[in-house]
């Protein structure tokens, strides 16, 4: 995350990102997009969901720190929640969600009618449910029009060219390291946008 690597596929997403309407965060953890997105676009309110109470508070601090007054801090959220929110949110809300395989539970369309209207990224957990990202491909081809992010491993070539001074200072291996997530292997993700949307 210092290292400005974390995630690096979605960078372009969120650099040409549009808002139109509220955000929610669902597994916000310490608030890398809550608080980055708050701080993007101070004239909406984000909605960040973290059932971990420390991590809450983490997000909490981040956003303090960050002059973040647009963040609203819940902790888990499930359908009921989730539909609750949907509902008081006028339309093309953005959810972005990242719970470590618990979204092919929450992001069911047929439980959640109110999906429909809404721009979902979500981060797929394949190691936690088997076939997740054609289920849930299959699930909103109805509805949206869905774009798989690949995640890739990184290389010494993804350094951002702001910090690549510390070639001096670190090995190759220890840089390349550094990038690393800590995944088994690449994450994917979807972003699915509504199909009206894109009709209207």
């Amino acid at each position: 995350m210092m290292i400005g690597t974390w995630e690096k596929e979605l960078h372009d997403f969120f650099f040409n990102l549009e808002i139109q309407n509220d955000i929610l965060c669902i597994g916000a953890a310490e608030g890398y997009y809550a608080v980055g997105l708050a701080k993007s676009f101070p004239d909406f309110e984000i909605y960040a969901y973290e059932s971990n109470p420390i991590y809450l508070e983490f997000l909490k601090d981040n956003a303090t720190k960050n002059d973040c007054a647009n963040i609203n801090y819940y902790g888990l959220c499930d359908r009921v929640e989730l539909q609750k929110r949907l509902s008081e949110s006028v339309e093309k809300p953005l959810i972005i969600c990242d719970i470590e395989g618990g979204e092919i539970d929450i992001l069911d369309i047929e439980k959640i009618p109110l999906l429909a209207n809404a721009k979902i990224l979500v981060e797929v957990h394949e190691m936690y449910v088997e076939k997740c990202e054609k289920k849930l491909l299959e699930r909103f081809s109805k509805t949206h029009f869905a774009k798989v992010i690949k995640g890739k491993k990184r290389t010494i070539n993804d350094l951002p060219n702001e910090i690549k001074f510390i070639k001096l200072f670190a090995s190759e291996s220890r840089i390349v390291n550094l990038m690393n997530e800590g995944r088994p292997y690449p994450m994917n993700w979807i972003f699915f946008n509504p199909l009206k949307n894109l009709n209207a």
